[in-house]
């Protein structure tokens, strides 16, 4: 006969395996940019707690590299006003946490019907695959498996995309309408910044501090008192560009450092939307200000579609519409061998829509099965 004390051990020993094993499941994934930050990437999220730490939301990001930053202090005047002070020095440590959970993806309301409870896509499931391998083959995206929500129509998905030589993240929010009507998505993402009742807004697109729906980008830093220091990195969020078929109907930060940005397209029946969004994570504000500033260009850099596919673009709602190339005035020449050696030739121009860039791009031409990549 087990002693009861020892029946109590073993019951909190399997407990506790049990737990871990909870939690292995539900560890985050990490990708790296440029400077090193490391960005820590949610994927088996069971059970879910918050919305915030949903399938493909930041658990948090790290700045690791060495660099002088600014202190921001807010002191209170006699007259019921506010002044902002700054300092700066160098930080030799690494600059976290930057998030408390960030960007999980709802579903909010239905044809401007607020949802009593959102639709959180969180599939509890492990990674549909991993895709636009670098130069030394470590792959640079997350792709997640399909989530379906029957009852309104909707499949959910989501691509998480870090790369190695840029200082951004990158999230496609991937909607599709599987219905015969043309309903109006409410897709809110949301998350909380880990500076939260102490978040300042330090610039936004607009050129001031205050967010709403019509800012494209803005940047954080958490406000310390006067002769402290904040050891947490800076964050650029990049939200949209003008143009777009569906900017945002809401940009904002409220008073407990949540974050919360919503778009409401009108989904075509069979039809799918993207919503796309950047984050950067940096020492300085006018790094992931500079960052920022970049990456609503027009046309996008290069890097910012990188690994994209053409439905892709054309499918983006919060951008402007990005034109594949075509080929113009262009002379084919097919030369038949035989299987696995057909070749193309053609003596041409490439024109791509709004002048993007293909530098850096892999580009391929399909000519009836007789490929030709560079």
């Amino acid at each position: 006969m087990i002693p009861r004390s020892m029946m109590a051990v073993r019951v909190l020993v399997t407990v506790s395996v049990l737990a871990v094993a909870a939690l292995a499941r539900a560890l985050p994934i990490q990708l790296t940019d440029s400077n090193s930050t490391r960005y820590n990437v949610n994927t088996q999220v069971a059970p879910l707690i918050t919305a915030s730490d949903a399938s493909g939301a930041l658990t948090n990001a790290t700045y690791t590299k060495a660099d002088t930053v600014t202190n921001y202090y807010v002191v209170f005047t006699l007259f019921g006003g506010s002044s902002t002070f700054t300092t700066q020095f160098k930080v030799n440590v690494p600059l976290t946490p930057a998030f408390v959970g960030f960007n999980g993806l709802l579903i909010s309301s239905l044809n401007g019907t607020t949802l009593p409870s959102p639709l959180v896509f969180n599939t509890g499931q492990a990674l549909a695959g991993e895709d636009c391998p670098d130069g030394n083959g470590t792959n640079q995206e997350l792709v997640f498996p399909t989530q379906t929500f029957g009852a309104q129509n909707l499949t959910l998905t989501r691509k998480v995309f870090v790369p190695h030589n840029q200082a951004w993240a990158r999230w496609q929010n991937i909607v599709t309408n599987t219905g015969s009507t043309q309903p109006q998505v409410g897709i809110s993402l949301k998350g909380l910044i880990a500076s939260g009742s102490s978040t300042q807004v330090i610039a936004t697109s607009t050129g001031d501090t205050s967010l709403g729906a019509q800012d494209l980008w803005f940047t954080t830093a958490q406000s310390v008192p006067q002769g402290t220091t904040s050891f947490q990195p800076r964050i650029g969020y990049v939200v949209q560009n003008t143009g777009g078929a569906t900017p945002a109907s809401a940009v904002g930060i409220n008073s407990l450092g949540q974050a919360a940005f919503t778009f409401t397209p009108t989904i075509p029946a069979g039809g799918t939307v993207i919503v796309m969004t950047f984050v950067t994570v940096q020492g300085k504000s006018s790094q992931t200000k500079s960052t920022c500033q970049d990456l609503v260009a027009n046309p996008l850099p290069s890097d910012a579609i990188k690994c994209m596919s053409e439905q892709e673009l054309a499918e983006v709602v919060n951008f402007p519409k990005i034109t594949p190339p075509t080929l113009k005035n262009a002379t084919v020449k097919l030369k038949f061998n035989k299987t696995g050696q057909d070749t193309v030739q053609w003596k041409g121009k490439v024109t791509v829509g709004a002048g993007i860039s293909l530098q850096g791009l892999p580009i391929t031409v399909d000519f009836g099965g007789v490929t030709q990549s560079f």
